[in-house]
């Protein structure tokens, strides 16, 4: 569940990062070359522009900046992310597979003890038997000519 949060995650944040640089590359397309370096020309006001229009346009400029780079480095994080998701997912296939061998080996361990356990059965059935006949023979009256154990 984790692991598909993080997708999640990671999918609107790729999306916003790359409609972002998209936008950006479009603003960049549309503007020319000296825009990219000079951000108060991307600002078209009839009106003079002062100090603080530049001031505002270059903290736009270092904040979008700023957010680009944000973006790819937790682009980075995320795709590590995705590297250990991908890991973790092979470990617990390999414990699966280690877990189904033990239960085949504990499986096979009972067939082979419940097949113990039925031949002991049948051997207590037969003793028991025996022991029956035994039983039976004692109550009955001694041949002639032998004597009888006294009870």
């Amino acid at each position: 569940m984790e692991t598909a949060n993080r997708c999640r995650k990671s999918s609107s944040i790729k999306s916003a990062f790359y409609h972002f640089r998209a936008d950006l590359a479009r603003r960049q397309q549309t503007s020319s070359p000296l825009d990219r370096f000079y951000p108060s020309a991307l600002c078209e006001t009839s009106e003079p522009k002062t100090d603080e229009d530049e001031q505002r346009n270059v903290q736009l400029s270092s904040s979008m900046n700023t957010a680009v780079v944000l973006l790819e480095v937790e682009m980075k994080v995320l795709k590590s992310q995705e590297c250990t998701a991908e890991q973790s997912t092979a470990i617990t296939k390999e414990e699966v597979d280690t877990l189904r061998l033990k239960i085949e080996e504990l499986e096979a361990e009972r067939s082979k003890l419940e097949e113990e356990n039925r031949a002991l059965e049948m051997k207590l059935e037969k003793l028991t038997l025996q022991v029956g006949d035994v039983e039976q023979l004692g109550s009955l009256p001694c041949p002639v000519g032998h004597r009888c154990p006294t009870r």
